[in-house]
């Protein structure tokens, strides 16, 4: 009855909103007992009145309606918390011996899941339902494989609600009242809440970060998911988003809070990942972890899942991430009372070509130093330790040196480096640094061949492929003699010296649009100068009523101004002239961070020609961050009618900033540029241009790291091409037709004079199927 009186208890302290929090000396051991806040409505407090006289009844009753788990890491600092996402309970017995101690998300029927799940002596969280009965909740609760209740996944996701777009799925009130309605029923537990990739990922977020402190008081235990390596774009060396989610969940939820963070362990999308994404290699998981745990992660999560086709459960994971997993748990569990101990204290570093965090944890004479490298290359770090750091001795193979005033680190890539003084660690085996598995190197190149017409024909010279932009693309981006009139009207003739952007692309780069879009770039003064021309036959069909202006017939335009593709503006102009404007801004990780103030100078006018609707749009350089260097650009058209299709400007999808093109601002830029798979010639005279031609095939059973291990170069040509003046030569010839391969890519570049220009397209022919082409 004590234990359960303290487990209701806790759960009351945990109400934020519902209960004030302060230091009493009446409490034991100077701890916190619960006090009414005054700024509390009458209708909250009368809430909190019922929910504490619950809780204590319950506690004091002995009335079992909620058993005491067979595990409970939340409240025993002996264990770290430790878990899996919405796994059967059948598999408990293997994740128990890996040291998993808490699973997630029930399966199937709630209460038989809870019974196995505690045979195996692990415990869970069921999802509330206010829709089950008092003798339903009852059932559950009472079994002692049952340790909370939790909220329905990732609230904070974006979708269409009844029609409408929210930039969150469930609003923090709906939740809220589930929250209030579970501490009022008969069965009150601790409330778990998992949070999306937007925390970690600024690019994928959607809900306000004003938002978030909301979301965090509906629960006792806030979590969120964030998978790198697997699916991140540039994932293996960004896997600092584990810490940069941990930190600013942390500042959202308070410094009392259990907050946890999902891992991954498999690579997710397998047969649907991007080049690069993998699963994790043993040092990047383990890294993972302890950068959550130095920023302030007071659990872990392992998602064991793997799709296309499905995997789940230990089975999914490699032998080597299971060894690994089994390893650092152990760790975690031997250290969880001085992790726990809320000691943390994160430590001063400065690191040399890496990215170095440091926490050090202290009670009692004894002492745990961790610091992690967050970058896939070796760094040195200093880090500054208060006491200094001649006692600490590493648990591993960590190299460093103690100094009077901290440790000098040489740290491998992904290390974690421990240090301890005065612990009994259990260990039953090694905890060095698992060394990375050997890089796959892609099959040697063969010869190449110096002119294209050496390769084989494969097809006629009249089959009609499509070339799918790529974004390995470098355009220059001309500044024009006068300012164009934004009025829609595009009879400008100042609109002929801007750069045509033509050649879009359906959106995974498989075929042409059905209807073309036309546009044009460039500079005057101090502005960008953006125009469209939309084909559209059925003009009076347009769609424009949709309060999210994506959701309507419009066009996209994405800018990356220091081209590091995790942060980027975004707008958006609707058919009838409607302007939203968003953007990220770096913060201090290099990732992207909503700038809620940001108000850019946007004119914008559309109109309507005979089959199309046109739109004029300029921005201030200074309100897109733009210089005169290269920037991160691409566009994209959403057609809602007749069926709808999306196009791109180049292939990748939309706000994909790792799929963007490139523009280089060009002042005096040379008479001849390469666009859309041609030459142009801006002079009143001939010109002649250098140009290099690469035709490459795509490689077989091969997964590649990079973009460029995923081809076999056959022939490059370089060539000297007279351009009529005011006059356009095609590159993408019959030549190139008839011997590129199907899925092959042609690379056009321009060594100079001026800037490197160069644009690559991939051969999609319509003849050769699928599977041919990939």
């Amino acid at each position: 009855m004590r234990m359960m009186l303290g487990r209701s208890m806790a759960i009351m302290y945990r109400q934020g909103q519902s209960v004030g929090k302060r230091k009493d000396a009446t409490a034991p051991s100077g701890g916190y007992i619960a006090h009414m806040n005054p700024s509390l409505t009458r209708d909250r407090r009368d809430r909190v009145l019922k929910s504490t006289a619950i809780l204590l009844w319950l506690g004091l009753s002995s009335s079992g309606a909620i058993a005491e788990p067979v595990v409970d890491p939340i409240r025993d600092t002996r264990l770290f918390p430790v878990a899996v996402w919405a796994m059967p309970a059948n598999t408990a017995p293997v994740f128990a011996q890996m040291g998993v101690n808490v699973f997630v998300a029930e399966r199937d029927d709630a209460r038989a899941w809870c019974d196995t799940l505690a045979a195996s002596g692990v415990a869970g969280y069921v999802h509330w339902s206010s829709s089950r009965s008092d003798e339903q909740l009852r059932a559950i609760a009472s079994s002692s494989g049952f340790l909370g209740w939790m909220h329905g996944d990732e609230p904070d996701n974006p979708a269409v609600v009844d029609g409408v777009f929210r930039d969150y799925r469930r609003a923090p009130q709906q939740l809220q009242s589930d929250y209030d309605n579970m501490l009022a029923s008969s069965t009150p537990a601790p409330m778990y809440l998992n949070l999306g990739q937007g925390m970690a990922n600024g690019m994928a977020q959607s809900t306000p970060d004003s938002i978030y402190p909301a979301f965090c008081s509906t629960a006792d235990i806030l979590c969120y998911d964030v998978y790198p390596t697997s699916t991140q774009a540039d994932g293996t060396r960004r896997l600092h988003l584990v810490a940069r989610g941990v930190e600013r969940l942390r500042a959202f939820a308070g410094p009392e809070k259990p907050v946890w963070v999902w891992l991954e362990c498999t690579n997710i999308h397998d047969g649907n990942s991007g080049i690069g994404n993998r699963s994790p290699h043993p040092h990047e998981l383990r890294a993972e972890v302890w950068m959550a745990i130095v920023h302030g992660a007071d659990g872990i999560g392992y998602f064991p899942h793997q799709f296309n086709p499905y995997r789940g459960g230990p089975t999914a994971i490699s032998v080597p991430l299971q060894a690994e997993m089994s390893r650092t748990n152990g760790l975690l569990h031997s250290l969880a009372p001085l992790l726990r101990s809320q000691t943390r204290q994160q430590l001063s570093t400065s690191a040399v070509d890496g990215l170095v965090s440091a926490a050090l944890w202290q009670t009692d004479g004894r002492r745990l130093l961790v610091a992690v490298n967050m970058r896939p290359d070796t760094a040195h770090a200093v880090v500054d330790v208060p006491d200094g750091a001649g006692d600490l001795a590493a648990l591993g193979d960590a190299r460093s040196q103690a100094t009077d005033s901290g440790l000098n680190l040489h740290l491998r890539p992904y290390e974690a480096a421990l240090f301890a003084s005065g612990l009994e660690v259990d260990m039953n085996t090694s905890y060095d640094y698992p060394s990375p598995p050997m890089p796959l190197r892609p099959p040697p190149q063969s010869p190449l061949a110096t002119r294209i017409s050496d390769l084989p024909e494969i097809r006629p010279a009249d089959v009609d492929l499509h070339w799918a932009r790529t974004p390995k693309t470098r355009l220059l981006l001309p500044f024009i003699g006068k300012a164009p009139i934004v009025d829609g009207d595009l009879g400008d003739d100042v609109w002929r010296k801007a750069r045509r952007l033509d050649a879009w692309t359906n959106a995974d780069g498989t075929a042409g649009p059905d209807l073309p879009t036309e546009s044009w770039i460039g500079i005057h003064g101090d502005r960008l100068y953006v125009a469209f021309r939309a084909a559209e036959p059925d003009l009076d069909s347009l769609v424009t009523h949709h309060k999210a202006l994506w959701r309507n017939d419009c066009i996209e335009l994405w800018f990356d101004p220091d081209n590091r593709r995790t942060s980027f503006a975004h707008i958006i102009i609707t058919a009838d002239g409607q302007v939203e404007a968003k953007r990220t801004i770096p913060d201090d990780w290099g990732e992207g961070l909503r700038d809620e103030s940001w108000s850019p100078q946007i004119v914008a006018a559309t109109g309507r020609a005979e089959g199309s609707w046109t739109v004029e749009l300029s921005v201030t350089l200074a309100d897109l961050g733009l210089g005169t260097g290269i920037f991160g650009f691409d566009l994209a058209r959403e057609r809602k009618t007749s069926g709808g299709e999306n196009t791109v400007w180049t292939l990748g999808g939309f706000n994909k900033a790792q799929s963007f093109g490139e523009l280089v601002p060009a002042p005096t830029a040379p008479t001849v540029g390469l666009a859309n798979g041609q030459l142009h010639n801006l002079g009143g005279e001939t010109a002649a241009a250098i140009v290099e031609i690469l035709v490459s095939a795509p490689l077989q059973d091969w997964e590649p790291a990079t973009w460029e291990e995923q081809w076999q170069d056959l022939a490059r040509e370089r060539l000297t091409v007279s351009v009529p003046a005011h006059g356009r030569v095609a590159l993408l010839s019959a030549q190139l037709v008839r011997r590129v391969p199907a899925g092959g890519r042609v690379r056009l570049r321009l060594p100079g004079p001026g800037p490197e220009q160069f644009e690559e397209f991939i051969a999609n022919d319509p003849g050769a199927g699928i599977e041919a082409q990939q």
